[in-house]
């Protein structure tokens, strides 16, 4: 039942909080030069657009428009892009799939690319997936990949008269090269350049110093956007559980079934929230201790020939890991529902079923939803399916089940 209702309403809040949709304030350039003021939906894209949605106004109807059909858009102080017809390398980065070819293989495409700096050199970011690439134009030149780019680097070779063949991760860095030969001014010296990493902030501000030494006020610049993306806070609450124990050993046979123990709980928590997507997603752990303990007064047979009645208890301590990922839905500044799903790990701490000890806990999932104010305070129903805390025994099976309610304050 209890598992029912976190689905009835993970499913309620879900659909209502779909409709939380924010849109700011900006403008479009379509194929025919105009300038179109509206409302955009800001994603907070982690991979560069395709397509954005949009409104006139308030309240107009949301419409569409695909890379074919935007020149450029911006939604004010938080991000700007332009369409370019490119040469993009997407050369894998992956060390398994790595390629011996040492140059770039292009591709012509029409993208969407993230405007960092514009001014009398531009740079521009493309990112999808795990791939990231950096470009740059001057003045109103073409549009330029800046070249970076991981290779295998096979070294034949001669050991004890056989022959071998060594494979080295090779960087071919000529964006350095493409930097100083079109970028050069007299405050950035050879030696700086060629320290330069293939990294957004690196990047930027090398752009920045090119145009403040050739005297070009930037005309746009990306505001870096301050986050507050990790949180640790202390998470007190109470636990609902139920046991069961079935089985046999050589002479008795359980089935047991507990009555639902209260239990309080204890953790702490840290939250790391993804940078992109408006802080909509988190990856938390949560250590959490907890202490169950129940008697019950149970039949089982005994040399196959009569019934004893005996207290069976049991005592189960632990330290929980849950670690999971987190999905928050905005319903204003101030206030957020949240669901989410942890993978946990439990380690029993000197725990037992009669003369069984408890030390090899099978680890399960959880599931939960919540509600947090201020980014201060919490409050959430979390429910943990059927977890076998005697898995070391192959005579022996158990359920535990558990809800709780947990009180949550962050800390920072």
């Amino acid at each position: 039942m209890k598992k029912l209702t976190i689905t009835f309403l993970f499913l309620a809040i879900s659909s209502i909080c779909h409709t939380q949709i924010k849109y700011e304030k900006g403008y479009f350039i379509n194929n025919e030069g105009q300038k179109v003021n509206c409302l955009i939906k800001n994603v907070d894209w982690k991979n560069n657009p395709t397509k954005i949605q949009y409104k006139l106004s308030e309240n107009s109807l949301t419409k569409t428009l695909t890379t074919k059909s935007i020149n450029a858009f911006e939604i004010f102080g938080a991000l700007k892009y332009i369409r370019a017809e490119v040469q993009i390398d997407r050369s894998d980065k992956d060390l398994k799939k790595l390629s011996t070819q040492k140059e770039p293989i292009f591709t012509t495409e029409t993208l969407l690319l993230r405007v960092l700096i514009e001014g009398q050199s531009n740079l521009y970011m493309y990112e999808d997936e795990n791939l990231k690439k950096y470009f740059y134009s001057k003045n109103s030149e073409t549009i330029k990949q800046l070249i970076y780019k991981k290779y295998i680097l096979k070294t034949p070779t001669h050991r004890s008269n056989q022959s071998y063949e060594d494979k080295f991760v090779k960087v071919n860095n000529l964006f350095q090269k493409q930097l100083w030969d079109n970028l050069n001014c007299d405050n950035l010296s050879l030696k700086k350049t060629l320290k330069i990493s293939y990294r957004k902030d690196e990047l930027i501000v090398f752009f920045k110093n090119y145009n403040t030494c050739n005297h070009s006020d930037l005309t746009y610049e990306e505001i870096k956007q301050e986050r507050d993306l990790f949180h640790l806070s202390i998470r007190p609450g109470y636990i609902n559980s139920t046991t069961s124990i079935n089985g046999i050993d050589i002479y008795k046979n359980y089935h047991i079934n507990y009555k639902s123990q209260s239990e309080f709980r204890f953790g702490i928590e840290a939250e790391y929230v993804l940078p992109y997507n408006k802080n909509k997603w988190s990856l938390f752990i949560e250590p959490t201790f907890h202490f169950m303990k129940a008697t019950k007064l149970s039949q089982f047979g005994q040399n196959g020939s009569f019934r004893v009645d005996k207290n069976v208890s049991i005592e189960y301590k632990t330290i929980d890991f849950p670690f999971g990922l987190r999905h928050y839905f905005f319903i204003n500044d101030n206030s957020k529902i949240f669901i989410d799903a942890a993978y946990v790990l439990s380690h029993p701490l000197n725990s037992k079923f009669r003369y069984y000890d408890i030390n090899n806990t099978r680890n399960n999932i959880a599931l939960g939803l919540g509600y947090n104010k201020n980014n201060k305070h919490s409050i959430q129903f979390r429910y943990g399916l059927k977890r076998n805390i005697l898995g070391g025994y192959n005579y022996l099976t158990s359920s535990y089940t558990s809800f709780s309610i947990i009180y949550g304050y962050t800390i920072f």
